[in-house]
């Protein structure tokens, strides 16, 4: 995706480069969030 000229990227593949790490890091916060709400219920219903 990034161009050959080094660290001369277009603004384009700039922008690209931000959606990736936006993206990334959003689905890395979802994950984290759904295994420690899953790994609470297990919990209370183990207790219960």
């Amino acid at each position: 995706m990034l161009s050959v000229r080094g660290l001369c990227p277009t603004p384009t593949e700039v922008m690209w480069l931000l959606a990736a790490i936006a993206y990334i890091g959003h689905r890395l916060i979802v994950g984290l969030w759904d295994l420690s709400r899953l790994s609470l219920t297990l919990a209370v219903k183990a207790k219960g």
